[in-house]
């Protein structure tokens, strides 16, 4: 199988784009813990240092030389990353107009649009994204063109070029997941529509993002308030969906999360992080499953009949193919690997078992 490389130009301004990204990025989420803003204000008798953040007032306790201490290293550290912020966003603009000069991405504009909007709502580090959409990380470290990339005696390209859903993985506390809801759903009203499904009563989701820009834009002419009450009631009262996982829907593929075992696999397995470009030059970080996890989960997968075996198959050959030639690192060493591929199969049984009639 022949791999096509993106050219040495191209290469050259991925490296050095994505290298500013990260330290962007970086900055940007320390930037995020210093939302908002602190003052004094006289209450009665007594002076208090409250902290304003969306639009709440949160009490930090009565002046005294540790609060204003406190108030003083905020606004410190605030101008100092917001300075450093405003520095370092030109030049991630400059460089994405570069990205897209020189083809040095190809992730679909809008799977670049969810990952920046889990990025802005400080989700990043809870998310993983399963299926296919994992091609365009491992891809991008190795400096792979994807787009338009077949298997060999495959006239498909092996990704869509407008794909149907990105499925996410979204580890959350349940309190807080209704707000988060509505606040994506408002933020990406133009470019998805967002299905849930409990994965466990704790604290874990699958975010299904349906990219069907018709229908967006219709429910985006609708009250926002409208199209979440019934997000919301379907999705976080949906105890009878709890092992109703996501299931595969416009040559997408899900991954088989059917069991506590399966979502602890994928809790304690190590996570893939990198950098993706977009066609149009944007950029976003992915996290996904290690790419040895990857392979050994579609391998799992081939075994039932719900799956799409081939392109489940076309995809982790693509993914050996990369580790086998040191175009991607796994961080599961080979001792990992065979005690994964025992907890694999032993999970699969156990499934194949659950689902025999009595």
């Amino acid at each position: 199988m022949e791999l096509p490389r993106i050219t040495d130009l191209a290469a050259k301004q991925a490296i050095d784009a994505i290298r500013l990204f990260r330290e962007f990025v970086r900055v940007q989420r320390e930037l995020q813990a210093y939302e908002g803003s602190l003052f004094f204000k006289k209450v009665g008798g007594y002076e208090y240092l409250l902290h304003k953040l969306h639009g709440r007032v949160h009490y930090r306790g009565t002046r005294s030389a540790a609060t204003e201490a406190e108030y003083a290293a905020f606004n410190e550290q605030k101008l100092r990353l917001k300075t450093r912020f405003d520095l370092l966003k030109p030049s991630v603009e400059t460089h994405q107009r570069m990205n897209k000069a020189v083809h040095a991405g190809s992730v679909p504009t809008d799977i670049i649009e969810v990952l920046t909007q889990l990025e802005r709502h400080g989700l990043n580090d809870n998310c993983l994204v399963l299926g296919g959409a994992a091609l365009y990380a491992y891809c991008q470290s190795a400096g792979i063109q994807i787009e338009d990339l077949t298997m060999p005696g495959q006239s498909e390209a092996l990704l869509p070029r407008q794909p149907g859903t990105l499925c996410v993985l979204v580890q959350t506390p349940q309190p807080g997941a209704a707000d988060l809801l509505r606040q994506l759903q408002h933020s990406l009203r133009t470019v998805a529509q967002l299905e849930v499904s409990e994965a466990l009563p704790s604290s874990c989701w699958v975010w299904s993002f349906r990219f069907d820009v018709a229908a967006s834009t219709a429910s985006s002419k609708k009250p926002a308030h409208a199209a979440t009450r019934k997000l919301t009631a379907d999705a976080l009262n949906g105890a009878k969906m709890r092992n109703a996982m996501h299931r595969q829907s416009g040559g997408a593929v899900s991954q088989s999360i059917e069991t506590e075992a399966w979502l602890a696999l994928l809790q304690q397995a190590p996570v893939y992080e990198q950098v993706v470009i977009g066609r149009t030059g944007k950029m976003a970080v992915m996290r996904t499953l290690d790419p040895q996890l990857f392979v050994r989960l579609a391998h799992a997968r081939q075994l039932h009949a719900d799956v799409d075996r081939e392109q489940s198959a076309q995809h982790s050959q693509l993914v050996e193919r990369l580790l086998e030639s040191s175009m991607v690192i796994s961080k599961i060493d080979g001792v990992a690997q065979a005690a994964l591929d025992h907890q694999l199969l032993a999970m699969a049984a156990d499934m194949e078992v659950s689902r025999d009639p009595i």
